[in-house]
């Protein structure tokens, strides 16, 4: 990782965006022609038959299953029907993995400006350990058992509109599984649902839209979890095409005869999975920030900032566990005043909470908690704010000596992440941690705990 020829903290590139997304997209259309060509070599002409039928929304002979069923039968040929053994796990953990990988490369490919949001990212959620796998893992496999259960249902109607129906109701529980079990894990980390989920959308069209930046890990794992749904996405969405272009007869004869649905259906889907892949990178080519090969200006002005303070922290040698790990820290000179509840450090010259809030709070509340320690005048001083990042980072210890946290054992362990009072330019605060020894953007819906300053 190196500052690139834009001034950011990140990879340099040879080719340009648009070349390699297009790469990209043929690579992806390749592979589910492939696909699709080999399905349709390997099933019976019965279960052709049945595909055709269903595409064409013609009367299945009675001997042969619908196309759902066989659609079930594909499912479960590939995971197993054992839903709670361990092979069926170890297969959704690895559908999981190809999911996350996919998603990495595409993040990169559309902003490759941005790598080392992805590298410092990555190394943070990697110092979670376990925890990282149940992060992605389990929101997945929950998924793919969500998605077993609406083919079940999907099997046993041939109406239409109870597929769409169904198809929202899988988005509903998909969106519920992937906000949920993350957040819920998240609870002792500062974790709250709406900054999870503003964090998730870089990756999306939404995301984009609004410049949302951060954590690029979030969107993947957020996004696999709907990996599971996309063959039944498909299928439908297929049916649906062929039954509306069936009501314009000119029009469906010349499909029926461009992709021989009737020999050939499985490739005709294929053909429609393809059309969409296009669509989508249609879509993501022709966005400014796209052409001329930079972010949005948000964006733009976020990876300034960071990179700019990364710099800056190995310049005054202060220790962060990812982005300067040899650094030693600055040599403290720590007294403690007013009965142990203030903390002086000599060599910095600041006042510090020896403790700090009881709670974690959402940034909007800690304006309230200064307040509130000023007209109180605590410790007899009524000038007490949040830190910046480099006054609360220049507390980081390059060793855990506090328990699990980087920081002296004179302090308080409670308030193992704090917030501090600077913002990047796309609206996230700074937040310096304690049990990860790191700093990174917090969602202002996050929660954390404040340590006040004072000169």
């Amino acid at each position: 990782m190196k500052i690139n020829q834009n001034g950011y903290w990140g990879m340099e590139i040879s080719l340009s965006n648009s070349a390699v997304a297009f790469g990209l997209m043929v690579a992806i259309c390749a592979g589910i022609y492939k696909a699709c060509e080999k399905f349709q070599s390997d099933l019976n002409e019965e279960t052709l038959k049945a595909i055709s039928a269903w595409l064409q929304n013609l009367e299945m002979p009675k001997d042969i299953d619908n196309w759902p069923k066989t659609f079930v039968a594909w499912f479960d040929s590939v995971f197993g029907t054992e839903m709670f053994s361990l092979k069926f796990m170890f297969k959704s953990a690895l559908a999981s993995s190809l999911a996350s990988l996919f998603l990495l490369v595409l993040w990169l490919v559309l902003r490759p400006q941005e790598s080392g949001i992805v590298h410092f990212t990555w190394a943070h959620f990697g110092y979670m350990g376990g925890l990282f796998l149940l992060f992605n893992f389990t929101p997945d496999y929950l998924s793919l058992m969500e998605t077993r259960l609406i083919l079940r249902f999907m099997a046993n109607t041939p109406s239409t509109m109870r597929h769409i129906l169904l198809l929202l109701a899988d988005c509903g529980m998909t969106f519920f599984i992937a906000l949920f079990i993350p957040v819920f894990l998240l609870g002792g980390y500062g974790g709250s649902y709406v900054a999870y989920l503003m964090a998730s959308l870089p990756l999306s069209v939404i995301g984009n839209a609004f410049g949302i930046p951060d954590i690029p890990l979030q969107s993947i794992f957020f996004y696999t979890s709907f990996f599971t749904s996309i063959w039944i996405w498909l299928y439908s969405f297929s049916g649906i095409v062929v039954k509306f272009l069936a009501r314009i007869k000119k029009a469906f004869d010349r499909i029926k005869l461009w992709f021989n649905i009737d020999e050939r259906p499985v490739t005709f889907l294929g053909h429609i999975a393809i059309l969409l892949t296009v669509s989508v990178f249609a879509f993501l080519l022709v966005r400014p920030e796209f052409t001329n090969g930079q972010p949005d200006f948000a964006y733009q002005e976020v990876i300034k900032q960071r990179t700019l303070f990364y710099e800056r922290i190995r310049e005054k040698g202060i220790y962060d566990r990812l982005i300067n790990p040899s650094g030693k820290g600055i040599k403290h000179d720590y007294t403690l005043q007013e009965d142990g509840t203030i903390v002086h450090d000599a060599s910095t010259n600041l006042y510090w909470q020896q403790s700090g809030s009881d709670v974690a709070m959402i940034y909007e509340d800690t304006e309230k908690y200064i307040d509130k320690l000023n007209v109180e005048k605590y410790g007899s001083y009524s000038d007490w704010r949040l830190p910046t990042l480099e006054e609360a980072m220049s507390l980081m210890e390059p060793e855990q000596k506090n328990g699990d946290l980087y920081i002296d054992p004179v302090f308080d362990a409670k308030q193992g992440w704090i917030w501090t009072a600077d913002k990047n330019p796309a609206g996230d605060v700074w937040f310096v941690n304690f049990y990860f020894g790191s700093c990174y953007g917090f969602n202002v819906f996050d929660y954390g705990y404040v340590r006040a300053v004072r000169p």
